[in-house]
């Protein structure tokens, strides 16, 4: 597995780094793989395809753990399903897994890990405030309101790990809305029966 005396299985990470994976999976993109190693807590730590992060890391605990991002695997239930893109001049249909696992018949799959807004301080630790979270909710609210929804809690909005998208579930979980930044409409999907 890896070019460490002392790292020669999962099982030897797992010990080395005090994890408990379930589950490994594997997400091929492009040349790219990810292992997504699910563990029994419900997270997810996420290892680029070289295991740069395990070798860099393998010496330092603490830094293992500071560094990966460690984000729940359970996709939200209102995201879950097939889910057809009703923005003008695009068609296409996505599937998003209880994995966060997206997938169309254009490109190829990728995973992703999404968390509530109201859990935004946990996962940035002391780089964001309660104020901040609270603000962006107002601004998200407002770009709801002006699609001809709305949105009453920031556990009803998502946010795309490491990006700058939200997905806010709305009209009793029919349709989602993909914003950019916050404030900018980036899509409408709407839930294939």
């Amino acid at each position: 597995m890896l070019n460490a005396t002392d790292l020669h299985s999962l099982a030897d990470v797992d010990k080395k780094f005090n994890l408990k994976t379930t589950e490994i999976v594997v997400i091929k993109s492009g040349g790219n793989t990810r292992y997504n190693l699910l563990q029994k807590d419900g997270s997810n730590i996420i290892l680029r395809n070289d295991l740069f992060d395990l070798k860099t890391y393998k010496s330092y605990k603490g830094n293992f753990e500071d560094n990966l991002v460690y984000h729940k695997v359970e996709t939200p239930k209102a995201m879950v399903g097939k889910w057809k893109n009703v923005t003008e001049g695009d068609n296409t249909t996505v599937q998003i897994s209880d994995h966060g696992i997206i997938s169309d018949k254009y490109y190829d799959s990728k995973a992703y890990a999404f968390y509530s807004l109201a859990d935004q301080e946990k996962y940035d630790g002391d780089t964001t405030s309660k104020e901040e979270i609270e603000h962006t909710f107002e601004v998200i609210q407002e770009a709801v309101k002006s699609e001809g929804y709305q949105v009453k809690s920031a556990k009803e909005v998502y946010i795309q790990a490491n990006s700058n998208y939200c997905f806010v579930p709305v009209n009793g979980g029919k349709n989602i809305l993909v914003l950019r930044g916050g404030n900018e409409f980036a899509a409408k999907l709407e839930k294939v029966k």
